[in-house]
C-alpha cells in the first residue's frame, strides 16, 4: 500500500487540524480526502507555501520577542507617575487601577499596554509607591514600579 504525504486543509477528525502534514494511504487521499477539499497533495509547490509561511510565522514571533524585551527593560528602569485626587492623610478618592495605570504608561513611556496584562500586587487607594507587573509576550514578566502623588 503507498502512502503519500497531504497538507489537510481543513480539521479531519481522527486525522489531525487544519495546516497539519499527514501521511495517509493513496487511496484514501484520492477517494475521501481530496474529493471532500479536506486536503491537497504535498507536493513542491504546496512544500514551498508551508516553508514560507513557517519562516513569517518564525520571524514574527522573534520580533515580537525582542519588542517584549526591549519593554521590559524599558519598564524595569522606569517610574510611572499617577496623579490622583486626595483627602486627609494621603487617602485618595476611589483608587489607581490597570486602566490609570495603562494610559500613564502611554503617555509618559510611549508603550501601549493592555490593561489586562497589568497586575496590581495591591488596591491603590492611599498616595506612595505601589510595584505592579506586566505579562508580555512569551511568558516574559515586566516588574515596574508607580508612584501616585497629589493632582493639585
Amino acid at each position: 500500500m503507498k502512502k503519500v504525504k497531504v497538507l489537510l486543509l481543513k480539521e479531519t477528525p481522527g486525522l489531525g487540524k487544519e495546516g497539519e502534514i499527514k501521511e495517509v494511504s493513496r487511496g484514501y487521499a484520492e477517494n475521501f480526502l481530496f474529493p471532500q477539499g479536506l486536503a491537497r497533495l504535498l507536493d513542491e509547490e504546496v512544500a514551498n507555501i508551508i516553508q514560507t509561511r513557517l519562516w513569517k510565522e518564525r520571524v514574527q514571533r522573534e520580533r515580537k520577542q525582542k519588542e517584549a524585551e526591549e519593554i521590559k527593560k524599558i519598564i524595569e528602569n522606569s517610574v510611572v507617575v499617577v496623579k490622583a485626587k486626595a483627602g486627609k492623610e494621603g487617602k485618595i478618592f476611589g483608587s489607581v487601577t490597570a486602566k490609570d495605570l495603562a494610559e500613564a504608561i502611554l503617555k509618559q513611556l510611549s508603550i501601549k499596554i493592555d490593561k489586562r496584562e497589568i497586575e496590581l500586587k495591591e488596591n491603590i487607594k492611599r498616595l506612595g509607591s505601589y510595584p505592579y507587573l506586566i505579562r508580555l509576550f512569551g511568558g516574559l514578566k515586566a516588574q515596574g514600579k508607580v508612584v501616585v502623588e497629589e493632582d493639585v
